[in-house]
C-alpha cells in the first residue's frame, strides 16, 4: 500500500528551493520517487542491462540503416544512449531530460553521461527512501502493521 504515512510526511529530507516565480517549494528526491508509479522503475529495463538492450535495439534497427551507417564507430554509442534514456522512462523528467536528449543533444557521449547521472541520482533517491522506511520501521517496532 503506497498510501502509508511514509509517503505523506515521513520522508523528512526536504530542502527549500525557490521556483521561477519566487515561491518557496519543498524538494526531496525520496519524496519525488515515493510519489511516482513503481518508484520510477519501468519494465523495459528492469530485467536487462543497457548493453543487452542495445544489442536487441541494434538488431531491430538493422533493416532501417545501411551497412555503412551501422559500421560507423559511434553507431553503438548512439543506440546505447537512446536505450539508456528509454530505460529512464519512469524517472527522467520528460519536459527537461528527455527533450534535451532527443532534440538538443548532438553527442552520444553527453547523452550517456547524463543518463548515468540520472541513474545514479535515482539510485541514491531509492536508497534514501529505503532508509526512511527502515527508520520508520525501527521507530514503530512490532506494533507497526500499517507499512505492509
Amino acid at each position: 500500500d503506497q498510501s502509508g504515512s511514509m509517503h505523506d510526511s515521513e520522508v523528512n529530507t526536504e530542502e527549500s528551493i525557490y521556483s521561477d516565480n519566487g515561491y518557496e517549494k519543498s524538494f526531496s528526491p525520496a519524496k519525488r520517487i515515493a510519489d511516482m508509479e513503481n518508484y520510477g522503475l519501468n519494465y523495459y529495463s528492469a530485467f536487462s542491462t543497457i548493453r543487452d538492450l542495445t544489442k536487441v535495439a541494434m538488431q531491430t534497427f538493422e533493416p532501417y540503416f545501411s551497412p555503412p551507417y551501422r559500421e560507423r564507430e559511434e553507431y553503438e554509442a548512439e543506440i546505447s544512449s537512446f536505450v539508456a534514456f528509454r530505460a529512464l522512462e519512469g524517472y527522467a523528467d520528460v519536459t527537461e531530460d528527455v527533450v534535451w536528449a532527443l532534440v538538443y543533444c548532438m553527442s552520444s557521449t553527453e547523452r550517456l553521461r547524463r543518463a548515468y547521472e540520472l541513474m545514479l541520482e535515482h539510485r541514491h533517491a531509492l536508497e534514501e527512501l529505503a532508509e526512511c522506511a527502515s527508520d520508520e520501521l525501527r521507530e514503530c517496532g512490532e506494533e507497526c502493521t500499517d507499512l505492509w
